[in-house]
């Protein structure tokens, strides 16, 4: 299976980025997996550690070359997951809650760009 596995990483100060740390090498083992983060800091953290990782926006163009089985969004309650909200609408997968609400990293990644309904 090729998975596109889109998550917060080390040195991410995030429950999340240690979840997906920690369960990836385990993945990778079974399947061809592809790490998706937002920051130059993870993709380096991720290859350090051999996994292959890239840019959270080669995602689209690289789905369309050659699609993933599955898209994985580890999706949780705070900022370092706002660059995943518009690969999830654009590009559909499994999405794994971590938090019971979401509201609060929503309204900050829609506030951020000022886009409120007035």
């Amino acid at each position: 299976m090729r998975l596109a596995w889109c998550s917060p990483l080390p040195p991410v100060r995030s429950g999340i980025a240690g979840y997906s740390a920690d369960i990836l090498p385990l993945l990778a083992a079974r399947h061809t997996v592809e790490v998706f983060v937002a920051s130059r800091d993870e993709v380096a953290w991720a290859s350090a550690h051999g996994l292959d990782a890239a840019s959270a926006h080669d995602l689209v163009w690289k789905h369309a070359r050659a699609p993933y089985d599955l898209i994985a969004y580890q999706l949780g309650n705070s900022w370092c997951h706002d660059y995943m909200w518009p690969y999830i609408f654009q590009l559909p997968g499994l999405v794994v809650l971590h938090d019971g609400h979401l509201h609060h990293a929503r309204a900050w990644s829609l506030l951020r760009r000022q886009r409120r309904d007035e």
